[in-house]
């Protein structure tokens, strides 16, 4: 029911897809070089995919919305191309996303909304553009939101003020644009907030002050105005 490999070059076969009373596959650590076999779909009893740490290419399969008893998936680290496919909507029982590290593209698909057990979502280090989905306010589980380093651009949604279980939210290091929303003060579990290496103008919110748990905040390298410019 387990299969885990580590320390050596190896490849994943299509015949992986037999294994259908699988629970858990731990691939991560390996020189795979391969795309991600599409049979993977055939896995409909996994619970843990973890292929982290390869140099995996290609694009995440569509198949891998067939996997709807996942709970972490584990794909950071690999040279991964193309976008999140909308099927991954399907995964409901996902608590752990990571995507981080690859070569990943094109926007956040909306159904990642569907996702509401997610409790981490890593997507930082890709090439991802567009805005983030106004459905990200869904995720009301949500402890660990990381996004920096990549192209996302436009304003950050207010939504994001209804994920009240947050603790870190990385933004750091993309185009964001406009103002801080007014709602970022919702987010009182926060502990960590890095907006730095944006586009971001206006003021400061004073509802920043409501995030009493806050340890980390870095706003530099944006055009935010401190205190008051009125004559």
């Amino acid at each position: 029911q387990k299969v885990r490999v580590g320390w050596g070059k190896v490849s994943i076969p299509s015949e992986i897809g037999h294994l259908q009373q699988l629970k858990s596959l731990e691939l991560g650590g390996n020189e795979l070089s391969c795309p991600i076999p599409s049979e993977i779909g055939h896995l409909q009893q996994l619970y843990e995919l973890d292929l982290g740490g390869n140099e995996l290419s290609g694009p995440i399969p569509s198949e891998i919305g067939n996997l709807q008893q996942l709970e972490s998936l584990h794909l950071g680290e690999n040279k991964l191309s193309g976008p999140i496919p909308s099927e991954i909507g399907h995964l409901q029982q996902l608590e752990i996303l990571g995507l981080l590290g690859n070569k990943l593209s094109g926007p956040i698909p909306s159904e990642i909304g569907h996702l509401q057990q997610l409790k981490k979502l890593y997507l930082s280090s890709n090439t991802f553009s567009g805005p983030i989905p106004s459905e990200i306010g869904h995720l009301q589980q949500l402890k660990e939101l990381y996004l920096w380093n990549n192209t996302f651009s436009g304003p950050i949604p207010s939504e994001i003020g209804n994920l009240q279980q947050l603790e870190s939210l990385y933004l750091s290091s993309n185009e964001f644009s406009g103002p801080i929303p007014s709602e970022i003060g919702h987010l009182q579990q926060l502990k960590s907030l890095s907006l730095d290496g944006n586009e971001i103008s206006g003021p400061i919110p004073s509802e920043i002050g409501n995030l009493q748990q806050l340890s980390w905040l870095h706003l530099g390298g944006n055009m935010l105005l401190f205190g008051s410019h009125s004559k």
